[in-house]
């Protein structure tokens, strides 16, 4: 593999790298979006997120052409794309590099990762609170039936019987 094309793939690799840091500046801002409930600010970080997703998969198309007109076949394309096999391809020497780049990308993902549940917990939680809210709002002026399907008084004290009777 010749030199050059082993530094446009770094190259490439550490721009994947500064989409994922970017992917991770993104929800974290999109933690105070979500504690602030701004609903345009939310929008603009769900299409920041769409932008730097497909620039990540550009890339990956980006690595996978370069592969082939380096002539090293890897069967993939970008949703099948799998770094340690694209390794494995290359010259020990050469993926030296490439893998501390890898391993960069691997943490930063998992960073993502724990961001996005925080952030899906987060938004579970809410929902459930205003579920809540709802639900006594709604209900508040709900009475609970006071006789069942036999006419018993389920409501009421025992002694009181007489003031539930059925009309």
């Amino acid at each position: 593999m010749e030199k050059s094309v082993h530094d446009e793939l770094e190259t490439l690799y550490y721009q994947k790298l500064e989409r994922y840091e970017e992917l991770a500046e993104v929800f974290t801002r999109e933690r105070k979006i979500l504690e602030s409930a701004d609903l345009e600010a939310m929008w603009r970080c769900s299409e920041e997120k769409q932008k730097i997703s497909s620039q990540i998969i550009k890339i990956r198309q980006d690595i996978l052409i370069l592969l082939d007109q380096a002539g090293i076949g890897h069967h993939m394309n970008e949703t099948t794309f799998h770094t340690p096999a694209i390794l494995s391809l290359l010259p020990k020497q050469q993926s030296r590099t490439l893998r501390k780049i890898h391993v960069s990308t691997i943490m930063i993902k998992n960073r993502v990762h724990a961001l996005l549940e925080e952030n899906k917990k987060f938004i579970t939680d809410y929902l459930g609170i205003l579920d809540e809210l709802i639900g006594i709002i709604t209900n508040a002026g709900k009475q609970e039936p006071l006789y069942d399907h036999h006419r018993y008084c389920h409501g009421g004290k025992k002694n009181n019987l007489l003031l539930h009777k059925e009309v």
